[in-house]
C-alpha cells in the first residue's frame, strides 16, 4: 500500500457503476487510501504492461474494471459493492447507491441510473469529463438519501407507539416468515424494515393515507404470494359489494391486474403486490391493516384451514375460505390422493 494515492485508472467503457464506485472511493476512502480524494482520474485503454492492480497500488494508483485491476469487472459483484466491501463501511445511504449502480432502484424512485447513463452519453467524446459532472449530481443525491433515511427509525417508532405497526410470524412450507404491517406515508420505510438489522422483516405490508398499499417481500426468499393476492382481491370485492357472479375465480391469482378488481397488481418476479387505485378516479383500497394481516396469515400458510373444516371433505360455501378458491381447498374438494392436507393444522 502506498503512502499517498495520486491516480485512478478506469477503462474507456464508463458506466453508472464506475461513476458511483469512484465517487464512493474518493469521498470515503481517504483513511485507507491517503490522498485519494484529490487523486486525478485517467481514462486509459489498458493497464501498464506487466503490472496488475496490486503492483499499481504500491505506486499510489487505484485501478478499476480491467481483468487484473484492483477492482475488476465481475458479473455478480458491482464495482461499487467491491469498494464498500474494501472500505468496510456500513451506511444505508451508500447501500442505496449500490442499488443504483446495479440498476435495482425501488419502485418509488425516479431512475437515477438513467440520469448517470445520460451523463456518460453526453460526455462520450471526452469521457474524462464525465466524472466531474457525475460528482455534481451524486453528492447532493447521496446527502438527500442520507437525510431521508435518517428519518426512518423515528418514523417507525412513532408508528409503533401509535399502534400502527404489527409484527407476527407466518408459516410457508415449514419456513417461518417474519411479517410486518404498518401504516405510514414514508416511501422508503419498506426497504428500511426489510434491511434493518434489528427488524429484518421478510414481508412488509404498508398502507399509505392515500389508500395505496404495497406488499413487498425479500426477493431471495422467493415467497409464494399467489394465495395472498387471491385473498386481497376477493376481500376488496367484498368490501365494495361487487357481485361474486361477476368475478372469475380462476383469475384471483393471475399475474398483473385482474378484471373487475384491477386495483391490485401482482408481480411474482419481484415478489410484490401493489394497490394503486380502483377505476379511473384511482379510488383508495377499502382494506385496513387488520385485513392485510388476515390475507397474509391465510394466504401464506398452505396448511391453514378454517377452524370448522372437517378432517376430510369440504363444507363448501358455508366455509369462510371457500370463495378464495385456495389451492389447498381445491385439492381437498377434488379428493386428490396426492394432497398433503389430510391432517390439516387448525387455524386460529
Amino acid at each position: 500500500m502506498a503512502e499517498l494515492y495520486h491516480t485512478i485508472y478506469v477503462q474507456q467503457e464508463i458506466d453508472p457503476d464506475s461513476l458511483i464506485a469512484i465517487f464512493v472511493l474518493k469521498e470515503f476512502g481517504d483513511f485507507l487510501y491517503p490522498g485519494i480524494g484529490q487523486a486525478k482520474i485517467d481514462v486509459v485503454e489498458s493497464m501498464p504492461e506487466n503490472k496488475n492492480g496490486w503492483a499499481l497500488d504500491e505506486e499510489g494508483i487505484v485501478s478499476f474494471h480491467f481483468d487484473d485491476a484492483k477492482f475488476p469487472f465481475r458479473e455478480q459483484l458491482s464495482l461499487t459493492k467491491q469498494v464498500l466491501y474494501d472500505l468496510k463501511i456500513k451506511d444505508e445511504a451508500l447501500n442505496e447507491l449500490v442499488k443504483i449502480a446495479e440498476d435495482k432502484e425501488g419502485q418509488n424512485d425516479y431512475n437515477f441510473y438513467e440520469i448517470l447513463a445520460n451523463l456518460v452519453k453526453e460526455h462520450q467524446v471526452k469521457p474524462s469529463k464525465v466524472f466531474g459532472a457525475a460528482i455534481l449530481v451524486l453528492k447532493p443525491h447521496y446527502e438527500s438519501l442520507r437525510e431521508r433515511l435518517a428519518k426512518l427509525p423515528t418514523e417507525y417508532m412513532r408508528c409503533f407507539d401509535e399502534g400502527r405497526v404489527e409484527a407476527f410470524v407466518a408459516k410457508q412450507k415449514r419456513e417461518s416468515i417474519r411479517v410486518l404491517t404498518i401504516e405510514s406515508d414514508e416511501a422508503e420505510l419498506a426497504p428500511f424494515l426489510h434491511n434493518r438489522k434489528e427488524i429484518q422483516a421478510d414481508i412488509v405490508a404498508q398502507k399509505f393515507s392515500s389508500g395505496k398499499i404495497n406488499v413487498t417481500s425479500k426477493h431471495k426468499l422467493r415467497i409464494d404470494l399467489t394465495d395472498v393476492v387471491a385473498v386481497l382481491r376477493l376481500d376488496e370485492a367484498r368490501k365494495r359489494k361487487l357481485p361474486f357472479d361477476r368475478i372469475n375465480w380462476n383469475d384471483l391469482r393471475v399475474e398483473g391486474r385482474m378484471e373487475k378488481i384491477a386495483g391490485w397488481n401482482y408481480d411474482s418476479e419481484i415478489g410484490g403486490i401493489f394497490f394503486t387505485g380502483m377505476g379511473p378516479k384511482r379510488e383508495p383500497s377499502q382494506l385496513e391493516l387488520v385485513d392485510l394481516k388476515k390475507a397474509l396469515l391465510v394466504g401464506l400458510d398452505f396448511n391453514n384451514f378454517d377452524t370448522r373444516c372437517p378432517e376430510q371433505g369440504c363444507r363448501g360455501k358455508k366455509c369462510r375460505y371457500y370463495f378464495y378458491n385456495l389451492l389447498r381447498c381445491r385439492k381437498r374438494r377434488m379428493n386428490d390422493s396426492r394432497s398433503t392436507f389430510n391432517n390439516p393444522k387448525k387455524a386460529a
